[in-house]
């Protein structure tokens, strides 16, 4: 369930935070944010050519929430076990009620099709009832062991959380750098756009910058902020961050401008409620 533009108002007791959507009072579920996919370790060596899924199912609606996604014809290639795979999702938050199912299913390409090989298939569980219990937030890591090689999917536990969906627009300049976000008690980075990853030589010029991950889970008290590294005409590296308070509802905009490109933030808060 989620509320965007009808008015919410939060508020903490002895109970924890909760949240007055008119008369119906309801608590912000717990969420989790993907750091990353590795994988740490190969049989058949490295570089490799990847392909396949990484999906994430929750209590929402036990629908495939894709987290990686790549046919044959555009498989990844990871030359070492400091690679990550490059995430495309989620599209939504993910709740953690009960339990998030993360659920492998990847191949490595040959040189024909039948050379082709399963490089990992299974599933990681993490437990709501262990996680909802905790109180603080945490980064944790957890491995899948098969065959030929061991995937480890890093992730934080997020308490409390709102939804943020993130857009992006060049509004002067071009932009060549990247742009990650992080939280307020969680300093590990989420990459939302990366031009060496996206394959753009020459930046991107007055229009919208396709985000990698363009969702976020946020604890409802806490903060977003966005960190964006871009590279100058003269090669120099310029640094800017943005930090937005986390809000239960509505959309906010804000600029941000990074040497000579200027950089529409556009925001928008919604819950994800655990009735």
């Amino acid at each position: 369930m989620r509320y965007t533009d009808t008015s919410t108002k939060v508020s903490a007791n002895k109970y924890g935070t909760i949240c007055n959507q008119g008369r119906r009072w309801f608590h912000p579920s717990d969420s989790a944010n993907v750091f990353s996919v590795k994988i740490v370790s190969s049989s058949v060596g490295f570089p490799v050519h990847v392909y396949g899924t990484v999906i994430a199912r929750d209590s929402l609606d036990s629908k495939c929430v894709y987290l990686f996604r790549r046919d044959r014809d555009n498989c990844q290639l990871i030359n070492s076990v400091v690679e990550s795979l490059t995430l495309s999702g989620p599209k939504r938050g993910l709740e953690l009620q009960s339990d998030i199912y993360v659920e492998i299913d990847l191949k490595i390409k040959g040189d024909q099709g039948q050379d082709d090989k399963e490089f990992s298939k299974g599933f990681l569980q993490l437990d709501g009832f262990q996680y909802r219990t905790m109180k603080d937030m945490v980064v944790e890591s957890d491995s899948l062991d098969s065959k030929l090689s061991t995937v480890e999917v890093t992730f934080a536990i997020v308490k409390r959380a709102v939804e943020a969906t993130i857009a992006i627009e060049v509004l002067h300049g071009e932009f060549n750098g990247s742009i990650t976000v992080k939280t307020t008690r969680i300093t590990e980075s989420l990459v939302l756009y990366d031009s060496k990853i996206a394959g753009v030589k020459n930046g991107v010029r007055e229009g919208s910058i396709q985000l990698l991950r363009p969702v976020v889970a946020v604890c409802a008290e806490e903060s977003l902020t966005l960190n964006v590294a871009g590279v100058s005409d003269s090669g120099e590296i310029k640094y800017s961050t943005v930090e937005v308070k986390a809000a239960v509802n509505g959309r906010e905009t804000t600029t941000i401008t990074c040497g000579t490109c200027t950089l529409l933030v556009k925001i928008a808060w919604s819950i994800i409620s655990r009735d």
